[in-house]
């Protein structure tokens, strides 16, 4: 049976607790009121993401290929977040079974329900977990002016949720790993106000040791992991619950994280990461990474109404460190460093039209170096704020058709030499010593080019439409290759002898 509506929901929030505003901070906490609104106002938000989200969601919708792409950016912090987790019995109890599946990667048993019915069942569940399981007068413990706090037992916390096929009266029995663990590791929860919602700490052990805090207000759920207190607190609980992986040692980690899911209009949410902290996180023995704070990170805004998504990139600069180790010896080092200066920009994406938008794309200079010296160095338009505007369409027949203002110019340099030494051979000449030019200009205009599938009498390749495409080594100035507007680009073989490698296997050519 599904939820009721957001509004249902929000109106009976009001109506119930008498509580639109924020709590009053001269008056002392009213625990039981708090902790109602909380779990209505996280169940409406998970609500209101179904309709928002089901068709960003399908596998073969375009926003969803669009993410799987710019997923990376998040994929680095991802195993820092997941690996403060609580063991599964005791997660479960604390967020229920199908919000456990979604967050560890378990299997979900299969389901008629449509992924709007999915959104709706999980809030529902969470919201009573929150009003039977957690926030119930068994485990509250105590409380400040402030701050109520609630020390969870078995009783009633392991105990599932009842089903709607259960009969009148029904008591399921309490969950007997579930129980082991909390027998084991004691786990608190100190709530206090924050804005119209409220702010939920997770507190672990006879420390109080800091996991995770989540955030709830009428149109938001957030959740924040501040790095080291989190792995001093998951380190409590795998001494005290061993399940053979351990999280490990480290040799430098700092940073915060926060993940969040925003309510911004009608069936229109906003799934975003941020680093709030500087990230320096350096596995032992592994790579490292060192992130600059940025919110967000990565964002997604999806209307259900209008079908459209807008993706938001905001990386700040970064430094990835791992092995150097060109002859495969099993080396371990960090002496390799990808170093990005940035990346950001907007994605709006229309189901509809079948197109993305992109307004102010581009990447600050980067680089890669090995003990210092640098071996790839990238710049992209480097006297127009390296960045570029302008949008992807999908033709009719399947091709592709790009705009791009005011220009792309990318400049792609490589000096292997620089560790020549590291080789059993010369490195390549095409990567030895060399500088790569990438030009699509047409006067301050946009520049199109539209992609022109092989045939029987072409191989395929791309239509300038409109502006100049130029394709340049600076080794070889003579065999720059200018492809102008009406003219087509493809790919010839075998290369003529003594031409470079990469510009000798291109040709200009008229499009069919």
């Amino acid at each position: 049976m599904k939820t009721p509506t957001t509004r249902f929901l929000l109106s009976l929030t009001t109506a119930m607790l008498g509580l639109g505003a924020c709590q009053d901070a001269a008056q002392p906490i009213d625990e039981k009121a708090l902790t109602q609104r909380m779990a209505l106002y996280a169940e409406a938000t998970i609500h209101e993401a179904g309709p928002a989200m089901s068709f960003a969601m399908a596998d073969e919708g375009t926003v969803k290929k669009i993410m799987g792409s710019t997923s990376s950016a998040g994929s680095s912090v991802a195993p820092a977040m997941l690996a403060v987790l609580p063991p599964t019995a005791m997660l479960r109890a604390m967020v229920g079974p199908r919000v456990t599946n979604q967050m560890v990667g378990f299997a979900a048993a299969p389901s008629m329900l449509t992924t709007e019915e999915q959104f709706d069942e999980a809030g529902k569940e969470i919201r009573r977990m929150m009003q039977e399981r957690l926030f119930v007068d068994a485990n509250f413990e105590s409380k400040t002016n402030d701050t109520a706090t609630y020390l969870l037992h078995a009783d009633p916390t392991c105990r599932p949720l009842t089903q709607d096929t259960d009969p009148v009266g029904f008591v399921p029995e309490i969950d007997a790993s579930c129980a082991d663990d909390f027998a084991k590791v004691a786990v608190r929860l100190a709530v206090r106000a924050d804005g119209d919602g409220g702010r939920l700490t997770i507190l672990i052990g006879p420390g109080r040791l800091e996991l995770a805090a989540f955030i709830v207000h009428s149109d938001e759920i957030a959740v924040e992991v501040d790095l080291p207190k989190a792995k001093t607190a998951a380190d409590y609980i795998q001494q005290q619950i061993p399940d053979g992986n351990p999280i490990g040692e480290f040799d430098r980690l700092a940073g915060k994280l926060r993940g969040s899911l925003k309510k911004v209009g009608s069936q229109k949410v906003t799934v975003a990461l941020a680093i709030l902290e500087p990230l320096d996180i350096a596995p032992k023995g592994d790579l490292e990474l060192k992130s600059a704070a940025t919110n967000p990170l990565i964002a997604l805004t999806s209307s259900g109404i209008t079908q459209t998504a807008q993706v938001q990139i905001g990386l700040g600069a970064t430094d990835v460190g791992t092995t150097w180790d060109p002859q495969n010896m099993g080396l371990s080092n960090r002496d390799l460093h990808v170093v990005i200066g940035g990346l950001y920009g907007q994605l709006a994406l229309d189901e509809g039209q079948k197109q993305i938008l992109l307004t102010d794309v581009g990447i600050a200079q980067s680089k890669v170096t090995v003990r210092g010296a640098t071996i790839v160095d990238l710049n992209l338009n480097a006297d127009t704020m390296r960045r570029f505007s302008g949008k992807v369409t999908s033709n009719v027949d399947g091709t592709a058709r790009l705009e791009i203002t005011p220009k792309f110019d990318l400049s792609l340099g490589f000096d292997f030499n620089a560790v020549v030494a590291d080789f059993t051979s010369p490195p390549d000449a095409i990567f030895a010593h060399e500088t790569y030019g990438v030009t699509l200009a047409n006067a301050g205009a946009a520049t199109i080019i539209e992609e022109v599938v092989s045939s029987a009498t072409f191989g395929g390749g791309i239509r300038i439409v409109a502006g100049t495409l130029t394709l340049a080594a600076a080794s070889v100035p003579a065999e720059t290759l200018t492809v102008p507007a009406g003219k087509c680009l493809t790919s010839q073989s075998p290369v003529a002898a003594g031409a470079h490698p990469i510009l000798g296997a291109l040709i200009v050519a008229d499009c069919p």
